[in-house]
């Protein structure tokens, strides 16, 4: 278990996961080796025009080695925007297939995905895929949990083969899961799918599902536009659901990060608030420690927003010429309207 004090550095001596027999990506380590043990996801790319770091992950705390793959870095500006879009060919096959798949009503689509939907250029670039499933009675030890994680590779794969988008392949075989959050939020599962490309570095897609959250507000089909063109309808949480969530979870995680920071931030600015006083009220009785949060105001929100793990997220968006501080008083004058006060000068 990880000291709950501060997010640890990773250690010098973790090797770089060897790669795959197909090269395309790093295997995960097998779980019989002695030490600590990585999760099953954790994946780098081999290749020596990438670099990446390995970063503290909090839905892998449980962990001995607690760690993910930062986001890719490339030293030639050229291939690092031909790998990004290669990335976007592979997320909107995901998505796509995710879509027109027997799940499409079982799964609410939140996070990165959905910012970059409603905002445009100004949210981050998406990285990977979060979903809440539905109905809250769906529990994470289901066997239909397993079916999921099972057929979405294949989907997916199949999905690859039909449209070859910008010669992005997806290996199936190559996918792999492990346990997420599983002593913190709701429990979930993460599935990472591997992809190739002609010509440049391979990625994965990171799919994390959650299990057993209440939804607040009801989810909403929404048209997700692709890279390629063309869009992908999924039901999707709604921004102020979104946005309370973000707040909670700057406020309750105990390593809260940067990236919902940033997120939050954005939400505010954008969408209508005051947020409705009874969606937080709601959001806040669904924490064990509800009483604790029941009169939260911005001062516990920046006091909360002091403890953001930016580490993590300035390796993975080294390009985003953003402050922290500046980010928490942003959110602050931003959400004085539903929290009560008058906006800091």
């Amino acid at each position: 278990m990880t000291d709950p004090s501060t997010p640890p550095v990773p250690p010098a001596g973790v090797p770089a996961v060897p790669a795959s027999p197909s090269e395309i990506l790093g295997t995960p380590p097998d779980p019989r080796d002695e030490g600590p043990r990585h999760p099953e996801t954790l994946m780098r790319i081999p290749d020596s025009r990438v670099a990446q770091e390995l970063v503290f992950d909090p839905a892998h705390a449980w962990y001995g080695q607690s760690y993910r793959a930062s986001e890719p870095s490339f030293g030639d500006p050229v291939l690092a925007a031909a790998w990004h879009a290669a990335r976007r060919c592979a997320m909107d096959t995901v998505l796509t297939a995710l879509a027109g798949s027997p799940w499409a009503d079982k799964l609410v689509l939140r996070g990165s995905v959905m910012l970059r939907a409603w905002l445009g250029e100004a949210a981050r670039e998406p990285g990977d895929l979060d979903f809440v499933a539905v109905p809250r009675t769906w529990k994470v030890g289901d066997p239909a949990t397993q079916v999921m994680l099972t057929s979405i590779p294949r989907l997916v794969a199949e999905e690859s083969d039909r449209r070859n988008r910008g010669g992005v392949v997806f290996a199936a075989q190559w996918a792999r899961s492990d346990e997420i959050w599983t002593y913190d939020r709701a429990p979930g599962r993460r599935l990472v799918l591997p992809w190739s490309a002609p010509g440049i570095p391979g990625g994965l897609v990171q799919l994390d599902f959650v299990f057993e959250e209440t939804l607040h507000v009801e989810p909403e089909p929404s048209a997700i536009p692709l890279a390629g063109g063309g869009t992908a309808v999924l039901l999707a949480a709604t921004p102020e659901l979104s946005l309370g969530w973000k707040i909670i979870w700057l406020l309750t995680d105990l390593f809260p990060e940067g990236k919902d920071l940033y997120d939050a931030v954005l939400l505010a600015e954008w969408m209508p608030l005051p947020l409705p006083r009874d969606l937080m009220g709601l959001l806040i009785a669904d924490l064990e420690d509800a009483q604790y949060y029941a009169d939260v105001d911005l001062d516990e929100i920046r006091r909360a927003c002091d403890d953001v793990d930016w580490r993590g997220f300035a390796a993975d968006y080294p390009g985003l010429a953003v402050d922290q501080e500046d980010l928490v008083r942003r959110l602050l004058a931003a959400l004085a309207p539903t929290f009560g006060a008058e906006q800091p000068g």
